[in-house]
């Protein structure tokens, strides 16, 4: 795979994960897509001994970019919609969770949405003093209460 909207680096038993989708860099579904390829990869390689995930830019982790990519651009999405879409980032997120290595999230200046739940499954996240971190989920009603525990 030739990813587009992350890069992906591995160099001294380190693989680096850097969504490089901008101008928002964040959570699209082709992004989602090339980091669960990038995760399994770095997983399955045994001269990988960290992995590293951070963001291009002033590395802020944003979320939720994939309901204006949809055409729903006032996140009126379908329930079907929704739901598949969750589903695959909380399938990919709870990997990252699993995952054998140990994860490193970096957040320069902080994380909003599914950056920050790209963050909370990670091992360790690095952040500068003034970094801001937000949850607007909780003000839309789209937090889903035990996602994965019965998948």
């Amino acid at each position: 795979m030739k990813p587009n909207s992350i890069r992906y680096e591995k160099s001294e038993n380190v693989a680096r994960i850097v969504k490089n989708n901008p101008p928002q860099y964040g959570m699209t579904k082709e992004m989602l897509v090339e980091m669960k390829w990038a995760i399994e990869d770095a997983g399955k390689d045994s001269d990988i001994s960290v992995i590293v995930i951070s963001a291009d830019g002033d590395g802020f982790q944003l979320g939720a970019t994939v309901f204006g990519e949809m055409g729903n651009k006032d996140w009126n999405l379908s329930p079907l919609e929704w739901r598949d879409i969750s589903k695959f980032a909380h399938t990919l997120f709870r990997s990252i969770e699993t995952l054998e290595k140990p994860v490193i999230g970096v957040a320069k200046t902080g994380a909003v949405g599914g950056g920050l739940e790209n963050l909370h499954a990670c091992d360790f996240v690095i952040a500068s003093e003034n970094a801001k971190f937000s949850q607007p989920e909780v003000n839309l009603g789209l937090i889903q209460v035990g996602v994965g525990l019965s998948d």
